[in-house]
C-alpha cells in the first residue's frame, strides 16, 4: 500500500540513502516534510529498512 497524504501527516518517518562511496544517509520527517516518492511507494518495503537498520 502506497504512503497517502493522511498517513504521512500523522506519521514521523525515518528513511535511509547510500551512495556510491559507501556513505549512509539518515533522514527524518520530524512532522511534516517531503517524502521522496521511492519512499512513499510502499508501506511495507519501508518497513522492511526501517527494521534493518533499527535493530
Amino acid at each position: 500500500m502506497e504512503m497517502d497524504d493522511e498517513f504521512l501527516e500523522v506519521n514521523d518517518l525515518d528513511w535511509f540513502a547510500s551512495f556510491e562511496d559507501g556513505t549512509l544517509a539518515h533522514f527524518a520527517t520530524g512532522g511534516r516534510s517531503f517524502v521522496p516518492q521511492a519512499v512513499r511507494n510502499s508501506i511495507a518495503d519501508y518497513e522492511v529498512v526501517y527494521d534493518f537498520f533499527s535493530h
